[in-house]
């Protein structure tokens, strides 16, 4: 019997519509422009500057959807669609064009999961604050009327093990196409995603054991790893949500052990999870 918990990872999707000249860049948008942390967007640096961000009556806007619909949390390893919606803003009367770059960060600003990109769209990757951030973006630029907007949709495969709480970033361009920088305006926006951990009773990928299981402040977890793995320790409720990330590093192959204090959390079904970005293990705790 399969259960499923939301995580807190918070899911970040940005999206930038990236206008040099009459048409979008034929490259794609220039990675780190997507308004996430440590990023800017084109209103703020050297192109595309004649607009405030967010102004002019347009907007952008991220929906995500699976094979039923809209979602708000995602589940390992599935598949999603993301859309982006352009809307173009209201003083503009001629033809119009567009592009986007988009980027999936968890809490610690590093890209998770995959894309899945139509032929007229490709990836860049990038070193931002330390972390390594994958883009997908136009290659071909899009044209659309005053007072309509455009719309870009890709998939999107959540990463195999829930990595926390992931934000989608979306940046637009409502470019007026008259065959430079000047005149554009740039939106942008954002949307959390909650993570579905799907667990099974006493989950137990890495031989772990929690011990004692019931406890006022200290217990003890010890595991073992096959091989060197980057490990995420942490307490989350029964509605998923992490409640205190104990510990996030590398690990070497071999067995460990560990001691963490609860004090300070109130009483409940907790569990403890020992995660990678593919294994899992969870064991449910009682803090009184």
């Amino acid at each position: 019997m399969r259960k499923r918990i939301f995580t807190g990872f918070t899911i970040i999707v940005i999206a930038l519509f990236y206008v040099s000249e009459s048409r979008t860049s034929p490259t794609g948008a220039p990675s780190g422009h997507t308004n996430a942390p440590g990023e800017s967007v084109c209103a703020n640096s050297s192109c595309h500057t004649s607009n405030p961000l967010n102004s002019g009556g347009g907007s952008v806007s991220i929906s995500i959807e699976d094979m039923d619909g809209p979602v708000t949390s995602y589940t390992a390893g599935e598949d999603y669609t993301i859309t982006i919606s352009l809307k173009a803003a209201t003083s503009q009367t001629t033809e119009l064009v567009g592009g986007f770059q988009l980027v999936a960060l968890d809490n610690d600003g590093t890209s998770r999961g995959s894309f899945t990109l139509s032929p007229d769209m490709k990836t860049t990757n990038s070193l931002i604050g330390g972390n390594l951030r994958t883009y997908a973006t136009h290659t071909m630029p899009e044209s659309f009327f005053p007072g309509t907007g455009h719309e870009w949709a890709l998939g999107w495969t959540a990463p195999a093990s829930p990595a926390g709480a992931l934000t989608f970033y979306a940046a637009a361009n409502s470019g007026n196409g008259d065959g430079t920088s000047f005149g554009d305006f740039i939106y942008a926006n954002s949307f959390v995603l909650d993570g579905l951990v799907s667990i099974r009773d006493n989950e137990n990928t890495y031989g772990m054991e929690v011990f004692p299981t019931v406890t006022r402040d200290v217990f003890h977890v010890k595991f073992k790893l096959t091989h060197q793995a980057l490990l995420a320790i942490e307490l989350v409720d029964l509605q998923g949500r992490q409640i205190r990330e104990f510990d996030r590093s590398f690990f070497a192959s071999g067995s460990h052990f560990r001691s963490f204090n609860a004090n300070g959390l109130e009483s409940g079904i907790y569990f403890l999870r020992v995660a990678s970005e593919t294994e899992n293990a969870v064991q449910k705790i009682f803090i009184r």
